[in-house]
């Protein structure tokens, strides 16, 4: 287990505990997608939007980042015990 201090004041930090290789797997998910996108990103936009596969490939790796963003929350709020409502939003808002 991994903990970072948040914030510019040493005395009464919080500290954020984490799993650092799970940490990295979901990050490296996320960065991968994230790249993806990007190549589909450089395509010309007539290429792109008339040819439904690439279109299906951007919705895929959309989804993959979403869900490994919302994974990493996840884990970060139940490692810390860190309390919070039942929706994406919140999950965001409690980091």
């Amino acid at each position: 287990m991994t903990s970072i201090s948040i914030g510019k004041h040493t005395g009464g930090r919080l500290l954020v505990l984490f799993d650092e290789e799970k940490v990295t797997k979901i990050s490296s998910e996320i960065f991968n997608a994230m790249e993806k996108l990007r190549e589909l990103a450089d395509l010309p936009e007539e290429d792109f939007i008339t040819n439904p596969h690439m279109v299906a490939s951007a919705k895929y790796f959309l989804v993959v980042a979403i869900e490994a963003a919302i994974d990493l929350c996840n884990h970060v709020i139940s490692r810390n015990k860190f309390s919070l409502r039942k929706n994406g939003y919140s999950l965001i808002q409690a980091l």
